[in-house]
């Protein structure tokens, strides 16, 4: 990962905990990750999002409010195609 990237995301995350101290090993650990989940939970939402539209994953609002996600196993088949020819589903 670039050097100015890393930057970025320690800064991110003093701006959301202004009080915040650590050791080197504390903000790889714990200030890095917490900056990567946001990052990966965003990027995840948006395929989410894909698959649904495509009708390849089915979501389902549960009686807690937490949306669920499951395959569609009425395309199973091409949903093995195109992990097997690893196409894009855009």
């Amino acid at each position: 990962m670039p050097e100015s990237k890393i930057k970025i995301e320690i800064l991110n995350y003093l701006l959301r905990h202004s009080s915040a101290r650590d050791t080197l090993e504390g903000i790889a650990q714990w200030w890095l990750l917490e900056q990567r989940i946001r990052t990966a939970l965003s990027q995840v939402k948006g395929a989410l999002n894909e698959l649904v539209a495509q009708e390849l994953v089915v979501a389902s609002e549960h009686a807690d409010g937490q949306i669920h996600y499951r395959l569609n196993s009425r395309k199973q088949d091409q949903i093995r195609a195109l992990v097997k020819n690893g196409i894009k589903t855009k």
